[in-house]
């Protein structure tokens, strides 16, 4: 991980599969996620993305580009202040009320909710993210749980009934990611 004065490169290893993953996280004036996954698996895909977050560390612009062997799709999001969302221009009432990304391929978006919450050691929170699931390529709200359980590590679950430990540096950011992600 290279920090370049508020914005960090990061680079995460998937452990279970073949793929990699480079991060631009920038963290002021407002947080701003860009990346690229490579999913070396059956169908050699990798997923471009941008995250931007308003003033209160809320999501509120995101666009994500798939590409497989088949095909390439685009989705773009969009969340106002009243946490209403569109998606590709259409309202999608269903995601009322989320203030947070979950691309479901990266462990980049997780630093959103760590760093909004701003949990103190047994705390923890429930929030509803707009989930993009792969290979899917859809949208759907997904409640997820934050518990701070150290100074440096968070246990999320969701409500899917996934769990895993989170080990973050000291501005949020995602270093290790259960037996998912590893950052190099």
């Amino acid at each position: 991980m290279i920090m370049k004065n508020d914005s960090y490169d990061v680079i995460w290893k998937r452990m279970q599969e073949e793929g990699l993953e480079y991060c631009k996280v920038s963290l002021e004036p407002v947080t701003m996620i860009q990346g690229r996954v490579i999913c070396a698996d059956t169908d050699r895909s990798f997923v471009e993305y941008e995250v931007r977050c308003d003033e209160l560390g809320c999501t509120s612009e995101v666009t994500v580009r798939y590409t497989n062997e088949q095909q390439t799709r685009t989705m773009k999001l969009e969340r106002d202040a009243q946490d209403c969302w569109k998606v590709n221009g259409e309202a999608r009432d269903d995601l009322s009320g989320a203030k947070d990304i979950d691309i479901g391929v990266t462990p980049s978006t997780n630093v959103l909710p760590i760093r909004r919450l701003k949990l103190e050691k047994g705390q923890q929170a429930a929030v509803t993210a707009a989930w993009v699931c792969f290979p899917q390529f859809t949208v759907q709200p997904l409640l997820q749980t934050y518990a701070r359980t150290g100074n440096n590590t968070y246990i999320y679950r969701s409500a899917s009934g996934y769990t895993a430990q989170l080990h973050v540096d000291q501005h949020g950011v995602v270093i290790d990611y259960a037996d998912q992600w590893k950052a190099l």
